[in-house]
């Protein structure tokens, strides 16, 4: 159930260019419980770096490569992100 989820979260990020800077957006489609994910995991206004390691642990959660770097995102992350979405499962 959590690579299912998973996969369908990493889903609802979209890549873009702004200013010659690639950057990392949530889709305003995406599903309120991805929308809490994100503020109950990162905060209100989380940056580029946390919201790409979070699309990083969403990926590969759901056993698909990402393109950030892990070593870049915080040690406990991934396991933040999956304690959270076990607990999601449940519920769905």
């Amino acid at each position: 159930m959590v690579k299912h989820l998973a996969a369908v979260y990493y889903s609802h990020f979209y890549f873009s260019s702004q200013a010659g800077q690639l950057r990392l957006t949530l889709s305003t489609y995406a599903p309120l419980a991805l929308r809490d994910l994100v503020q109950d995991v990162l905060g209100p206004d989380p940056d580029q770096a946390l919201l790409s390691c979070l699309y990083e642990c969403l990926c590969t959660l759901a056993g698909e490569e990402a393109l950030v770097d892990p070593e870049d995102c915080p040690d406990d992350l991934y396991h933040t992100v999956k304690d959270y979405l076990e607990s999601l499962a449940p519920r769905l």
